[in-house]
């Protein structure tokens, strides 16, 4: 089977597509938009992520060089999960578009090449089994992705809005729900001060969900420069 040097790699990539479902988010609760508005933010990411996925099936096999493409997408991974780190309520639409950007162009580089990769290294009596392989590493990885995700932005963030709103007579129930978005009682009934620090503790909770991509893009960058600098004959592969 395929061999242990690129196997602990190849799903980083997969993980931080799936943490771009709170850039939505984000235009809710920043620009009050509505979730369809908010959904239609999210387009300059996936047009990106998938022309890179299209390039990355182009060329790599052209080429047959696999490494330089994960030394990419960790690096872009790596600065646009940084940049994500960095905004608040202040930074503008195009600088999230921007950062968002990054992290597609990371993802797509290293999203799907593991097919062809894994394709390659192994006997051909063995392509059905890498695919199946490949297959159960992206579901397993998304899985794990937003498991995580949702429990530090529920748990992380109804601790952070506590101590934000202590003192202001709101219940914990009513504390949760603020997590849910701006239509909760937090938000529609509180003061323009408590809207502020509501919205100054979500944005906190956006930030360490980040981390995980900050991590899995050094990780992808630091372990490329292990692979093996060799050409592989590849060919396109069903992802399915």
């Amino acid at each position: 089977m395929l061999r242990c040097e690129s196997r602990h790699l190849l799903h980083a990539p997969e993980l931080t597509s799936h943490f771009q479902q709170y850039v939505p988010l984000y235009f809710q609760f920043v620009h009050s938009d509505s979730a369809i508005t908010a959904a239609v933010r999210l387009l300059p990411f996936i047009c990106v992520l998938i022309f890179t996925i299209l390039l990355n099936g182009a060329l790599m096999p052209v080429f047959g060089y696999y490494w330089p493409w994960y030394t990419a997408s960790g690096a872009f991974m790596l600065v646009g999960g940084a940049l994500m780190y960095t905004v608040n309520s202040t930074s503008s639409t195009s600088a999230v578009y921007g950062y968002s950007i990054l992290i597609a162009i990371g993802t797509g580089c290293g999203m799907q090449g593991a097919y062809s990769i894994a394709s390659a290294k192994v006997k051909a009596s063995d392509v059905p089994a890498a695919i199946g392989f490949m297959n159960c590493g992206q579901l397993g990885t998304g899985v794990i992705a937003l498991g995580i995700a949702g429990s530090v932005f529920q748990n992380v963030g109804f601790q952070t809005l506590k101590t934000a709103l202590d003192g202001m007579g709101f219940s914990s129930e009513e504390i949760r729900s603020a997590l849910t978005g701006t239509q909760s009682v937090v938000f529609q009934h509180g003061s323009p001060d408590v809207r502020a620090r509501a919205l100054e503790a979500v944005l906190q909770t956006m930030d360490k969900i980040y981390i995980m991509v900050i991590t899995a893009g050094a990780l992808t960058l630091i372990l490329s420069l292990f692979l093996k600098r060799e050409k592989l004959f590849m060919a396109p592969v069903p992802a399915g």
